[in-house]
């Protein structure tokens, strides 16, 4: 999350004097909420594909905390079984790790067509 903010504020800084607001005023009224939505619509994007990429480093990251902290999980199970030359449960692990970051990065691909009309699979 702290990545991420600074990501989507340094592009509305200067939102103020955008034609986004421009067009809000003169077809909805008052600039409020919906019309703050409205310009995030553009930056939401700049999220979305950082949220993606940072599932990896979570998912990096587990393997690291449950070893230091000895938290029982697949992280822990990945490094005993690396350590006792266990390949076929590393090979698991490590595909199911795998699996789980191509699924979500998919979901990020779907979620771009499904968030930007200008982004369609032709």
């Amino acid at each position: 999350m702290a990545v991420q903010v600074p990501c989507y504020r340094h592009p509305t800084l200067g939102e103020p004097q955008d034609e986004f607001r421009d067009y809000h005023r003169t077809s909805s009224g008052p600039w409020n909420w919906a019309g703050s939505l409205y310009c995030a619509n553009g930056k939401i994007l700049t999220v979305l594909t950082l949220s993606g990429v940072l599932l990896g480093f979570l998912l990096g990251g587990s393997v690291a905390i449950e070893q230091a902290f000895t938290v029982p999980g697949l992280g822990q199970k990945l490094i005993h079984s690396a350590i006792d030359r266990d390949y076929n449960v590393v090979q698991n692990i490590t595909l199911f790790y795998a699996v789980i970051f191509i699924l979500v990065n998919l979901g990020v691909d779907l979620l771009y067509a499904w968030l930007d009309p200008r982004i369609r699979l032709s």
